[in-house]
């Protein structure tokens, strides 16, 4: 439980929510209340209890939405649920929720009060941070946060996890659990380095089965859900062929196309994203599926959103398909496996749009993919 604040304390969060003019949040010190923008979305009340830990969220929010990081109300969420278990018979919340300007989830939050902020990290970054990514979706950071109640401004206390290299918790921590402890404004990037062939900023190599069925619970949680949707699925597969090609034919030295690419600091839209892929899905239907085809498959926007396309980018960009294969067996199986956990039922075998690109067979009572005429085999590994 967060220690109780001293009258300073609590008179200085209020003085702090007021200094940035109710934008987003209001603060009445008469009630113990505050009121956020309604604006801001939200899963529970915009009028809350102004405890300890509700005091930090407000000034951060306030902060947020001010020219310091300058996010516009419509991007922020707060205290916003996820279901999950059975038929979402439990749920997660995540403390405020950044979506990007496409829409897509781009930063989770997790904020402690002051007081609890160091006996709660270890728990609050694997559990609720680690643990609640892959139900948001597939969210470019992580962040524990807080606002100690001192000084003369304030200001956010955070640590700051790229999520599009680490997707799980044991994986972040044997790397030396890297972070940063400022939180971009405006979705600025100004230390990015393209992903690029044998360069400075290669992909991630070591990726583990356990990463990939990460990646694979976000893709399940955000495109399935309860339903299997066999066009979804499909589309799903051509991104996935897409960076398989993108990996073995990049030369050292050159950028590979399938990543968020960033223009003055700022990344690209999902319009731009799915182009580059489109292209590069296409040159892979002519090399491993039909060669010589005069009509090329590609992947289809109005059953496969360029915003998806956009977050199957940014959760797979930083991590190798076809080098993790090579180094923990069979990466791609265990991907699958988790997508088809639940969605597509195990009773029942399916079969998809291209028998070249994937179906799904019932064999010893249990779900699993089958690649026809080798096109994963041939293109992952050459």
């Amino acid at each position: 439980m967060a220690k109780k604040l001293s009258d300073q304390e609590r008179e200085w969060y209020f003085e702090a929510i007021a200094n940035f003019g109710g934008a987003a949040v209001v603060g009445d010190p008469a009630t113990q209340t505050i009121t956020y923008n309604g604006q801001i979305r939200s899963d529970e009340s915009h009028v809350k209890t102004a405890d300890p830990e509700e005091l930090a969220h407000a000034v951060a929010i306030s902060l947020l939405h001010s020219d310091t990081y300058s996010y516009p109300l419509t991007a922020l969420g707060h205290e916003i649920h996820y279901a999950h278990g059975s038929k979402g018979s439990m749920s997660d919340e995540v403390d405020i929720l950044i979506s990007d300007p496409d829409g897509l989830p781009y930063a989770v939050w997790e904020l402690k009060a002051a007081s609890e902020y160091e006996a709660e990290k270890k728990d609050a970054i694997r559990n609720q941070l680690f643990g609640t990514a892959t139900l948001v979706g597939s969210p470019k950071l992580l962040v524990y946060a807080t606002v100690d109640p001192k000084g003369s401004s304030s200001k956010i206390k955070c640590i700051c996890i790229d999520y599009t290299k680490y997707k799980t918790y044991d994986s972040w921590i044997d790397d030396g659990a890297p972070s940063s402890d400022l939180f971009p404004r405006d979705y600025e990037d100004i230390d990015y380095k393209p992903y690029v062939s044998g360069g400075e900023n290669d992909l991630e190599m070591e990726s583990t089965q356990a990463d990939f069925r990460a990646v694979a619970a976000s893709f399940h949680n955000e495109f399935f859900g309860e339903h299997a949707d066999n066009t979804l699925f499909v589309n799903l597969v051509k991104c996935l062929l897409a960076k398989i090609h993108d990996e073995r034919t990049k030369e050292n030295g050159n950028s590979y196309e399938f990543q968020v690419k960033y223009r003055n600091n700022k990344p690209e839209t999902a319009s731009e994203v799915y182009g580059r892929v489109n292209s590069l899905y296409k040159s892979a239907y002519n090399r491993y599926i039909d060669p010589g085809a005069t009509e090329v498959d590609e992947i289809n926007p109005k059953e496969f959103s360029e915003e998806r396309v956009k977050t199957v980018v940014l959760s797979l960009q930083a991590i190798s398909i076809t080098k993790g294969a090579a180094r923990h067996g069979d990466i791609i199986g265990a991907f699958f496996e988790e997508i088809l956990r639940t969605g597509f039922k195990q009773d029942r075998g399916m079969y998809f749009t291209h028998d070249n690109l994937g179906r799904v067979d019932k064999r010893d009572s249990q779900t699993r993919v089958v690649l026809i005429q080798d096109c994963f085999l041939r293109s992952s590994h050459g």
